[in-house]
């Protein structure tokens, strides 16, 4: 183990399941690329108190974006980014992805975005 969830090769077989920034998610495509980080997880016993609530957002996110034509159409969109916000947090904490990425998935996604993520 390189990393301290994933190993390096495993983080590279999750880094190939993304796509591209501008795809339009799913809640296959969350739930999948979710399921695939957690199985390595659970495999690798690197679970801990902020992967679990990382995981938990993920699930309660998902949750929601698979109801999401329930929402009028102004809270789709949010809720779509919720969703992804979500996956790219939990991505992000296991090591899949980096600062640089996510920057690159903030401008992206977001009208106007600098590319700068907000501080804690």
């Amino acid at each position: 183990m390189t990393g301290k969830y994933l190993s390096d090769a495993q983080a590279e077989i999750v880094k190939n399941q993304l796509g591209r920034p501008s795809e339009a998610p799913s809640a296959e495509y969350i739930s999948g690329l979710a399921g695939l980080v957690d199985g390595f997880v659970r495999a690798n016993k690197t679970a801990d108190l902020d992967y679990e609530e990382c995981l938990k957002a993920v699930n309660a996110n998902l949750a929601t974006f698979r109801s999401i034509l329930h929402y009028p159409a102004p809270a789709q969109s949010l809720i779509s980014l919720a969703s992804l916000s979500s996956l790219f947090s939990l991505l992000f904490l296991v090591g899949v992805v980096n600062e640089d990425y996510m920057k690159q998935m903030s401008a992206s996604l977001m009208p106007g975005g600098s590319g700068s993520l907000p501080s804690a």
